[in-house]
């Protein structure tokens, strides 16, 4: 008796790309599409520097389809590189600030992740851990993370340690207008002037800021900044978690989407990188 094979039918593959200097633009579908896998890489890697930056989304018909180059390709005029690919959140650090967090990025890509998240903490974890190494980064790390701290705490709240904030406004603006002695002299002075019969929250939140910005502090503490000055507004419950929406959106405000990106996808062959070296 004779047998039917099953035809297997070769992918349809689509390219999808969004600019990415502000959130929540549309996707426009690439003209091409391709059959033979091959043809569709080569088509990727020869793809010329855009004028402004975007992801390129490459994506298979039917669902299923395997396709090992399938994701979210950063195509970045500032760089001479080809297209590099963005990693998926959920199996690295970034995105680890809680099982919530974790949960939540790891059902998305970098983009949407990054771009619809409505906790600040999340954005602000993420954000230091795969840019605070980078000097420009950890400025634009400083200054998203002062402007929450600066719209949320109200004045009766704000305490002493509130004047060193300019401070490291200052410095997220220019390093060079801030110099290090300066910040350690601030983070002593906090020390020295933090009530001794409670809890001062701001001088907590700003003392983690100038930690941040001398790079003597881990990634989490980038949320724990935002943690202080939610206890210092007096938020709980609803109100607080309002709280964090609030900052995600001064956040990324401050942290531009392409800037995030450009920080994944150096982290990633940094690692990459580093993979290899060990294994030789």
């Amino acid at each position: 008796m004779a047998t039917r094979r099953a035809t297997v039918l070769e992918p349809l593959i689509v390219f999808w790309a969004r600019p990415v200097v502000a959130s929540g633009l549309r996707w426009a579908r690439h003209d091409a599409v391709f059959r033979d896998p091959d043809v569709a890489l080569d088509e990727l890697r020869g793809l010329g520097r855009p004028s402004e930056p975007c992801v390129l989304r490459v994506d298979a018909e039917p669902p299923q389809a395997e396709v090992v180059f399938r994701g979210d390709w950063l195509c970045d005029g500032s760089s001479p590189l080809p297209p590099r690919r963005l990693p998926a959140p959920g199996p690295g650090t970034a995105w680890r600030f809680s099982r919530a967090s974790l949960r939540w990025a790891r059902a998305r890509p970098w983009l949407e992740a990054w771009e619809l998240c409505r906790d600040g903490r999340w954005l602000a974890h993420a954000a230091a851990t795969v840019a605070s190494h980078i000097p420009s980064r950890r400025r634009l790390l400083l200054g998203a993370l002062a402007a929450c701290v600066r719209a949320e705490v109200s004045p009766s709240r704000r305490g002493v340690a509130w004047r060193h904030l300019d401070l490291v406004e200052r410095w997220s603006h220019s390093e060079a207008a801030v110099t290090r002695r300066e910040l350690e002299a601030a983070e002593s002075s906090i020390g020295a002037e933090a009530p001794v019969a409670e809890r001062d929250f701001v001088a907590e939140s700003v003392h983690t800021l100038l930690d941040l910005a001398m790079g003597d502090a881990p990634p989490k503490d980038a949320a724990f900044a935002l943690n202080s000055a939610a206890d210092a507004a007096g938020w709980r419950g609803d109100p607080e978690r309002a709280f964090y929406a609030r900052c995600a959106r001064i956040f990324r405000a401050h942290f531009p989407t392409i800037e995030v990106l450009r920080s994944v996808v150096r982290e990633s062959a940094e690692e990459m990188f580093a993979a290899r070296s060990a294994t030789r």
